[in-house]
């Protein structure tokens, strides 16, 4: 069986384009490196709704802590917000606004990506960093 690309993958799930921003999965959108899984940030209706419909809540440490919400399901994973523990946050609807719809698909930009990442500090967050730069960098020359 041949494996979806990121844009069907998107749109199989049926979410209303106004109400959601591809956050885990952008990088591939942008053609910078494969993904392996979906994470997204929705807005508070399409994250209740999700919920109703039985979206599992998630149960990591972080979750636990109360640093945000998120609810999971195979290989998707819906964030209540875009944050980093309590130290860094980019409103949703400021993150809808910076957003970018490609091939019918919305997307984080790759500057409240690139400070996401900056913000978390994990080694894999700080080589897409790089990975985010080099391409920005590029795209300019």
């Amino acid at each position: 069986m041949q494996e979806k690309d990121i844009f069907a993958r998107v749109k199989a799930l049926g979410f209303p384009i106004d109400q959601y921003v591809l956050i885990g999965g952008a990088l591939e959108v942008y053609d910078i490196r494969k993904a392996n899984d979906l994470d997204f940030v929705a807005t508070p209706e399409l994250f209740a709704k999700l919920k109703s419909e039985g979206w599992k809540d998630c149960d990591c440490i972080y979750c636990q802590k109360g640093f945000k919400k998120m609810l999971r399901s195979e290989e998707v994973d819906i964030l209540s917000e875009y944050s980093v523990d309590n130290t860094f946050i980019i409103p949703t609807d400021q993150l809808l606004k910076n957003s970018s719809i490609i091939n019918g698909v919305r997307v984080v930009s790759l500057v409240d990506l690139m400070n996401w990442k900056k913000a978390a500090g994990r080694p894999k967050d700080l080589a897409d960093v790089e990975l985010i730069s080099k391409f920005l960098a590029d795209k300019k020359s």
